[in-house]
């Protein structure tokens, strides 16, 4: 949602006109926080985070929350949301992404060590898996290729950053999704778009899943 964006209405209105059954902020900090919660009353379950910088982030759920961690990930041990939640075709694994931005070898190596740490994790979940977030890497980006060896797929080339300039747009905000082990092609994307601009710099990535 970016933190310094203070259009809460906008994104309380679209989430509710839009209705998803789970929704992943990121870059939220307390006063997103506090405003997002009018969701609640739709949205009984939740996760907030208030992390330093843009790296907080908030988590809510129609699906019951079985249980919740937050993860450290990459050497600068940014944090990863993995929650197993209740669906209708048995548990499912989500996980909510925001590694650091490229920017440089450090800066790179550091978002390339977080999503691969991610992509180990999930490798190693049982049921259904979806991962939202901003990856702050392209589906072309060789950061990507460990999600992907891991049996995630669903990404798509719209851009979703900086969607306002014909020169810098570009796709680095995904929902990946991957059936059961053993089944991962099972998992459908019925639909996937890109949401209209709320205030921030980034746009909502929404999919519609099924398995």
């Amino acid at each position: 949602m970016e933190t310094s964006n203070t259009r809460y209405a906008e994104a309380v209105s679209w989430v509710r006109e839009t209705a998803p059954d789970v929704v992943f902020f990121p870059e939220a900090d307390e006063t997103w926080a506090n405003e997002l919660r009018l969701l609640s009353a739709s949205y009984p379950y939740s996760v907030e985070y208030a992390g330093r910088g843009n790296f907080g982030f908030v988590f809510y759920s129609k699906l019951p929350i079985l249980d919740r961690e937050i993860e450290s990930q990459g050497k600068r041990r940014l944090p990863c949301l993995k929650v197993h939640l209740q669906a209708p075709a048995g548990v499912m694994t989500c996980y909510g992404v925001h590694p650091n931005p490229p920017g440089g070898a450090a800066h790179t190596d550091e978002r390339d060590s977080y999503l691969k740490a991610v992509a180990d994790d999930m490798a190693q979940e049982p049921g259904a898996v979806v991962v939202a977030g901003d990856f702050n890497a392209t589906p072309w980006s060789s950061a990507m290729k460990p999600l992907f060896v891991a049996g995630l797929r669903g990404t798509a080339v719209s851009p979703t950053w900086q969607r306002g300039s014909l020169v810098f747009a570009i796709p680095i905000d995904h929902l990946l999704y991957r059936g059961p082990p053993g089944k991962p092609l099972a998992a459908k994307c019925w639909k996937h778009w890109v949401g209209p601009d709320l205030g921030s710099d980034h746009r909502p990535v929404v999919a519609e899943i099924a398995w």
